[in-house]
């Protein structure tokens, strides 16, 4: 573990308002190479006490308000963690909570870029938030609170391990945007049909096998991206139904066949459905009079008789 500078630490401590006891453990571990025995050792304690100060500590991080010096603290805290094995402690444990805190008055997070593997519960008593970032992580879950982001309009989760969402996910219903690209779904929950205000949808790079029949309810989606999902071989005739759609990409995807109620989105301005394995397309297709952009490259596609 690299040791921090003392002052540094000090000025966490005062600005986060630890005890004197809960400074003194702060600064005695982190700014010392030394294992926590021998920093226990040296402060008199117990390991079980070293523990339970530095715990106390974390927990004890109040709501901040000046935001030039959260700023100033993340940075720095930041470029520590960066060189550090101990990310978890550093990042997660000082700097999310300080971010987290001050979120609420900002209405925006960004957790983007930090190799984060887990976001806290507490986020979930940002009711006010209406926009988070964390993109770039190595997240395999969301966590449970993030439904009770009521307000939350705006979510992206580019380039995690997610492989999973919760059901729950269709209660944040006032979301506009939604990114999930770059992670590891197999499947997606029938209750994403439940985000009627979604205008934008981002799904690419996954390995989604299997749409579902609720996405015909959003619809106000106008931005659909399916690129990179090579197992998907078809999609639900409900697709019909999202006829504010103006963008939709369905390249690598391994479609086999598109439904007749592709005819219906109207407004569809650009679909992408190159690198597939189409052999022929439906005759709906004509009523796609506002179409501006028609790629059907590298397909199997039969010429009529």
């Amino acid at each position: 573990m690299q040791a921090l500078p003392k002052e540094f630490l000090r000025e966490i401590a005062r600005y986060c308002d630890f005890t004197s006891k809960q400074s003194e453990a702060l600064i005695a571990f982190y700014s010392s190479e030394a294992s926590k025995e021998k920093v226990a050792q040296e402060l008199g304690i117990s390991v079980s006490a070293l523990n339970g100060r530095l715990t106390r500590a974390y927990e004890n991080i109040g709501s901040p308000e000046d935001n030039n010096k959260i700023e100033e603290l993340t940075s720095l805290l930041w470029n520590t963690y960066r060189s550090n094995d101990d990310k978890s402690i550093y990042y997660f444990y000082v700097v999310s909570k300080i971010e987290i805190a001050q979120a609420e008055n900002i209405g925006r997070l960004d957790f983007s870029y930090k190799r984060l593997t887990e976001v806290p519960e507490s986020i979930g008593n940002l009711t006010n938030l209406i926009i988070l970032d964390i993109t770039d992580n190595e997240l395999e879950k969301l966590p449970k609170s993030i439904v009770n982001i009521i307000n939350l309009t705006q979510l992206n989760l580019f380039n995690n391990k997610l492989v999973k969402l919760p059901e729950s996910i269709g209660n944040i219903t006032n979301l506009t945007e939604l990114n999930l690209s770059r992670n590891k779904l197999t499947e997606l929950p029938e209750s994403i049909g439940r985000l009627a205000n979604l205008t934008k949808l981002n799904l690419g790079s996954n390995q989604i096998i299997e749409f579902p029949e609720s996405i015909g309810n959003i619809t106000n989606l106008t931005e659909l991206n399916l690129l990179g999902n090579n197992q998907i071989a078809e999609l639900p005739e409900s697709i019909g139904n999202v006829t504010n759609l103006t963008k939709l990409n369905l390249s690598w995807t391994q479609l086999i066949k598109l439904p007749e109620s592709i005819g219906n989105l109207a407004k569809l301005a650009e679909l992408n459905l190159s690198w597939n394995q189409l052999t022929k397309v439906p005759e709906s297709i004509d009523k796609l009079t506002n179409l501006s952009k028609l790629d059907l490259s590298w397909n199997q596609l039969i010429e009529p008789g």
